[in-house]
């Protein structure tokens, strides 16, 4: 079984999202976490792949997600299924790169792990190149990832440390006004940013088997 969520908020977002998926309206609900707060509020099956994916999917992937789903059903094997782009990198890795698109996560994102209890030296590791919400992962492992790692961190990030103006150097278009009515700040936080990357880092570190669409 394979059930893909996605996210809309408005006619037009909604227009993009595929036919077979579950669609959201995201427009009840204002989270300074972006997409990772439905990472870790919707259900997830145990016995098949669960994504919960932006409108923007298809046409920044310029993939199909019904034929993706096709794939995945041929191979149950799989742990992981991820972009081809988000290869294994053992220098330079997912937290450092983060660097040049928002100076000091690093840094905060240290503290946010280790308050959480994981070991902050996981930073160091390498980690896959996938830093957004473009994958499936089997239930067991996305129960793994949102009780011990997701949620964990996003629990975290209660002060102002995380709530701080996150320099966004990638240009998402979004205006002070739009980014107040969807997250209750007029300013990108540090919270969405932290907590996707955590996936790349946590399917290196737990020997997941991946599969590339």
């Amino acid at each position: 079984m394979v059930t893909t969520y996605q996210l809309y908020y408005n006619p037009e977002t909604k227009a993009k999202c595929s036919p077979v998926s579950s669609l959201i309206d995201t427009r009840a609900v204002q989270t300074p976490l972006f997409e990772s707060y439905w990472l870790a509020m919707l259900p997830i099956a145990s016995d098949g792949f669960t994504a919960v994916l932006s409108p923007e999917f298809e046409r920044k992937t310029g993939k199909h997600i019904q034929n993706i789903h096709a794939i995945i059903q041929r191979r149950p094997d799989v742990h992981i299924w991820m972009p081809t782009t988000a290869r294994l990198v053992q220098d330079n890795n997912i937290w450092y790169s983060a660097e040049r698109w928002h100076p000091g996560i690093v840094a905060r994102a240290a503290v946010a792990l280790h308050t959480a209890g994981i070991d902050v030296r996981v930073m160091t590791q390498p980690t896959y190149m996938l830093y957004c919400n473009y994958f499936w992962m089997h239930g067991k492992q996305w129960q793994v990832f949102r009780s011990e790692w997701l949620i964990p961190v996003i629990n975290a990030m209660q002060s102002s440390l995380f709530t701080e103006p996150c320099q966004h150097r990638s240009g998402s278009g979004h205006t002070r006004q739009q980014l107040h009515v969807a997250t209750g700040y007029p300013h990108y936080t540090w919270k969405p940013f932290i907590c996707e990357r955590l996936i790349g880092t946590f399917a290196y570190q737990h020997k997941l088997k991946i599969g590339y669409f």
